[in-house]
């Protein structure tokens, strides 16, 4: 979804979700977020990448 959303490679589009706090908080069992939809993640995820901080 990254890449089709904002023209990136696969390596640009793993970094950006790698190094993000959506990654983290989805690798956090107490969070949550891995019941998740990987559409309500992209979103939450795009959230992040387009204002610098998370929802």
């Amino acid at each position: 979804m990254l890449m089709a959303e904002y023209g990136w490679d696969i390596r640009r589009s793993l970094d950006e979700l790698y190094a993000s706090t959506t990654f983290a908080k989805l690798n956090d069992a107490e969070c949550g977020l891995y019941y998740q939809s990987a559409v309500y993640l992209f979103q939450f995820l795009k959230s992040e990448i387009e204002t610098g901080r998370v929802a």
